[in-house]
């Protein structure tokens, strides 16, 4: 038997990370989401993490984690370091919910690219005081972005189907736990569970008030809210985005 609970959160700071640490501590494996992760690559990932869990001291670990995350996002940077840390004080191994095949890993991630293209000239659009086409650009670019969503998240489902079976099988230390117990960690836009037959318990760790430009405009993306009602809300984005980059116009 396996229970299989899914957190909702947001992947940035510090104290978003400070929200899993109870449910890491009752895990027994922990999800992780990757985009456009193949399957070969998810095997050596979980292979390396739990060779790093079971060889390294805490010390370490705390010199080393910070290098895992090149990414010039601090926010989201903090976030990883903070998680990891829970997951490698509980000797928690790793099981990756997106394990795509190597041609849809690269349908995905040449994808995403093009999308995120697509949002950059809707920026540039708008720092240049073209709204309307702002508008044209960055709705296309939420469909997608929409369309993209949906197929790693039947990724994912299908991955928690067959967890199980697959967890026992890779880890054997695992076998005897009954039930087993998976947390699964996605961003609060993801659904897997509605691809999914089984039970699921869904966690949504992040706050319940949009505070934020970007947290407002996924709040209304969550209730389904057509783009064509979102104008003004993707526009003060658009312009919180410009501001953050540093565009030659």
């Amino acid at each position: 038997m396996i229970q299989i609970t899914l957190l909702k959160v947001k992947h940035e700071g510090m104290a978003e990370a400070e929200k899993l640490c109870p449910y890491i501590q009752r895990a027994h494996v922990f999800g992780c989401e990757s985009a456009g992760m193949k399957e070969e690559e998810a095997r050596k990932s979980e292979c390396a993490w739990l060779n790093l869990i079971r060889t390294i001291s805490a010390e370490e670990f705390r010199v080393i984690s910070p290098q895992f995350y090149p990414s010039p996002a601090q926010l989201q940077r903090d976030y990883c370091v903070e998680r990891d840390g829970y997951l490698f004080a509980h000797t928690i191994p790793l099981w990756y919910i997106e394990r795509f095949n190597p041609q849809e890993a690269s349908h995905l991630k040449k994808a995403a690219h093009n999308n995120n293209q697509l949002y950059t000239q809707a920026l540039l659009a708008l720092g240049k005081g073209n709204r309307d086409l702002f508008l044209q650009h960055v709705t296309r670019y939420f469909e997608e972005d929409d369309r993209l969503m949906n197929l790693r998240d039947k990724e994912m489902a299908r991955n928690l189907a067959s967890a199980e079976a697959r967890i026992r099988k890779n880890y054997p230390f695992l076998r005897d736990k009954d039930p087993l117990s998976l947390t699964a960690c996605v961003g609060a836009l993801h659904n897997p569970e509605r691809s999914l037959s089984s039970p699921v318990e869904v966690i949504n760790l992040c706050d319940s008030t949009p505070l934020d430009c970007t947290a407002r405009v996924n709040h209304m993306r969550k209730q389904n809210v057509p783009y064509s009602e979102m104008r003004d809300a993707l526009v003060e984005l658009g312009y919180h985005d410009l501001h953050r980059r540093s565009f030659s116009l």
